[in-house]
Formats: structure tokens, sequence, C-alpha cells
């Protein structure tokens, strides 16, 4: 997660968010982008 919270054009990030999120989701956290990474355990 530093690599990512490192980056300039990121304003935050959430550690443990959930695989499938909803809007409902989406809205409560604020978020206007979401990205998931592909190299989970």
């Amino acid at each position: 997660m530093g690599a990512i919270e490192g980056c300039r054009h990121v304003d935050e990030v959430i550690g443990n968010a959930p695989l499938s999120v909803t809007r409902e989701w989406l809205a409560i956290h604020n978020i206007d982008l979401l990205v998931h990474g592909d190299d989970f355990d």
C-alpha cells in the first residue's frame, strides 16, 4: 500500500476494502474512482 499512498494523484487508500463494492459503499466513502489490483493471495 505504501507505493500507492506515495503517488501524488492518490488522495486516500482504504485498506481491507471489500472486493465487491456497491454504489452505496462508494457514496459513503465519497469515492470517484476505484482501482483494484490483481495480485490477491
